[in-house]
This record gives structure tokens, C-alpha cells and sequence, in this order.
């Protein structure tokens, strides 16, 4: 098995995937994407279709939802 990646040693450091075996972490992580994003960006908007888990590994996120009005509310 090739040498793990910095991402995966970061990763394997999350507690959700912390008791992975070496043989499920790089099946987990051959499948994963690794994604910048600029300040503001959004990473998907309210209603969208789930397809992907997200792990922050660095800086932080606003999860934002709208009231019945329309308005944004910080969550």
C-alpha cells in the first residue's frame, strides 16, 4: 500500500474516521475530493440534493437557512 497522503493523515486524525482500518481509509480515500473554497463561497444553497460529506479541516463555515419569509438566519 502506497504511503498515506498529508490529507489522509489529517483526516484519520477526525474522530469519525478515526478507527478506520488502513484497507478502509484509502478505499474511503481514493473516492474522496479535496476542495478549497474562498471566503463567502458556498459549498451548496438550502433544498439542493445531498450527494457528498463535507469535512472542514481548516478555517470554518456559516451554515445559513432561510425563515418563512425568505430571509437568510445564521444557524
Amino acid at each position: 500500500m502506497p504511503a498515506a497522503s498529508p490529507i489522509m493523515k489529517r483526516l484519520v486524525q477526525v474522530p469519525i474516521f478515526r478507527d478506520l482500518t488502513e484497507t478502509e481509509a484509502a478505499s474511503l480515500f481514493e473516492i474522496a475530493e479535496e476542495a478549497t473554497l474562498a471566503k463567502g463561497a458556498s459549498l451548496f444553497q438550502e433544498g439542493e440534493k445531498g450527494d457528498a460529506m463535507y469535512v472542514v479541516l481548516e478555517g470554518h463555515v456559516d451554515v445559513l437557512k432561510k425563515d418563512r419569509s425568505g430571509a437568510q438566519q445564521s444557524g
